[in-house]
């Protein structure tokens, strides 16, 4: 996405914020406590980079948790590679006591 589309969609996420915010505060009565910022008491001044954040911190959040569900899957795979060569261990075991108990093939 290029810089200026980025910046669009965050002007139109601010602008459909600052509707919803102000229309939430005026449908609970709740008067901000401090003038810096009427619209966003949380926010503080600049809304736009308060967004950001919380966008950079999400994708932090969605990584950690890829980076924990992908060592889970190698886990789960070398368990299941583990077992799988512990099952062919066996069967090569009981193969080779099989052909030790056969008997000698006869000379005609």
């Amino acid at each position: 996405m290029t810089a200026c589309r980025s910046a669009s969609r965050l002007s139109d996420i601010n602008a459909m914020l600052v509707t919803t915010c102000s229309s939430l505060l005026s449908s609970f009565s709740i008067i901000p406590t401090d003038n810096t910022s009427s619209t966003f008491p949380l926010l503080g001044d600049d809304p736009v980079h308060a967004l950001k954040e919380v966008a950079m911190e999400h994708q932090f959040f969605v990584r950690q948790q890829n980076l924990k569900l992908y060592r889970n899957l190698v886990a789960a795979s070398e368990a299941a590679a583990a077992k799988a060569d512990a099952r062919q261990e066996k069967h090569l075991k009981l193969l080779t006591k099989e052909v030790a108990n056969e008997p000698p093939p006869r000379k005609n």
